[in-house]
């Protein structure tokens, strides 16, 4: 029981992590209804492109940060490119197909581009560790925390606040009535491609420091972010975060009494289990 604490704080840090990568399939997801199985792979562009800018280039931390946000909603625009004949015709299964070949693809490309090494990103802040009565936090969770809220509540604002986020949310609910009210559907669905790229390379980005960057590293991450936005009820920002800290904590904890495939397999068993029971996630809504 001594390390219960211990257990217990790595476990909800890992779900924020897990969360913030569930977060980056709700704007997708709100306005096509389908889902991206690439977006593991903005992850980790993410987290390459902050070895590249801040340890070989020596950019400073807030425009190494920009520099990322805009080239991964670029790569986002261009895997909306890529499906964008398929959305049209209403073939979101094949659509989805179609972001799972291309993150293969990408994962061979960066493989070889950083010839499949482990690379390794220093702490952005030089703060000691945070202890929590008996258990010790790296400050690095704190901020990646932070930002983790500050993303959801970016996100919630954006999309119940603005017109434009309304409108996004509209497309995806019914496409062809949100085209006859003269929203532009096709450019809010461009949109969401290039604002879920943009999250999840600013979510790589600040993940780096606590999971050494590497090519393969977005396929685990994807599954555990996409677990937990099912957990938590899919298309809901803040759910997310929820559905993640769930996944962390049951993972950490069985992998410390038990194995960590026990760890592994609890959370299928977790997912097929919300699937069966509550499909619509936690916090979702039955449409």
């Amino acid at each position: 029981m001594e390390i219960l604490p211990q257990i217990l704080v790595t476990g909800i840090a890992l779900g924020v992590v897990y969360g913030l990568i569930g977060l980056t399939f709700t704007a997708i997801f709100n306005a096509s209804k389908m889902l991206n199985f690439a977006q593991g792979d903005f992850i980790m562009i993410g987290a390459v492109l902050a070895v590249f800018t801040m340890e070989e280039w020596q950019i400073p931390l807030l425009p190494s940060l920009g520099i990322i946000a805009v080239a991964t909603g670029a790569l986002g625009l261009g895997l909306f490119f890529l499906v964008k004949p398929l959305l049209e015709k209403g073939e979101l299964l094949r659509a989805t197909v179609c972001t799972l070949a291309i993150s293969l693809m990408v994962t061979v490309f960066f493989g070889l581009l950083t010839r499949h090494t482990i690379l390794r990103v220093r702490p952005y802040w030089a703060i000691p560790p945070v202890h929590i009565g008996s258990a010790s936090l790296s400050s690095q969770y704190i901020v990646l925390a932070a930002v983790a809220v500050a993303l959801v509540i970016g996100y919630w604002g954006f999309s119940n606040r603005l017109s434009v986020g309304r409108a996004l949310r509209a497309t995806g609910f019914d496409r062809e009535a949100g085209r006859i009210i003269g929203i532009p559907t096709a450019l809010m669905i461009a949109l969401a491609f290039v604002i879920s790229g943009a999250m999840g390379g600013l979510s790589g980005s600040i993940v780096a420091p606590v999971n050494s960057p590497s090519a393969a590293m977005g396929l685990p991450l994807m599954i555990r972010g996409f677990v937990a936005i099912i957990v938590g009820g899919m298309g809901n920002a803040y759910a997310a975060l929820v559905g993640g800290v769930i996944v962390g904590i049951l993972a950490t904890t069985l992998s410390a009494y038990s194995s960590a495939m026990v760890g592994e397999v609890a959370t299928f068993l977790l997912l097929l289990t919300i699937l069966i029971v509550r499909p619509q996630g936690i916090f979702g809504k039955i449409e």
